[in-house]
């Protein structure tokens, strides 16, 4: 997957974070190729639950969610 973040280009592969819950991001993506899946509740004790995916030529954030 590749996403733009502050006119830059990042490269993440399957499976990386790109952001933790509750962790300082005032950063805006936007995604360029691939797709994402939003989840909350990823820590212990919480059951993770996924919000959505998202797909090429969509803008997400943190703060978003």
């Amino acid at each position: 997957m590749t996403i733009v973040r502050q006119f830059g280009i990042l490269i993440f592969r399957e499976g990386e974070k790109i952001f933790h819950e509750g962790e300082p991001n005032t950063n805006l993506y936007g995604i360029l190729s691939g797709y994402i899946s939003i989840w909350v509740g990823t820590g212990l004790p919480r059951r993770p639950q996924q919000l959505t995916s998202l797909a090429t030529g969509q803008l997400f954030s943190e703060y978003s969610y």
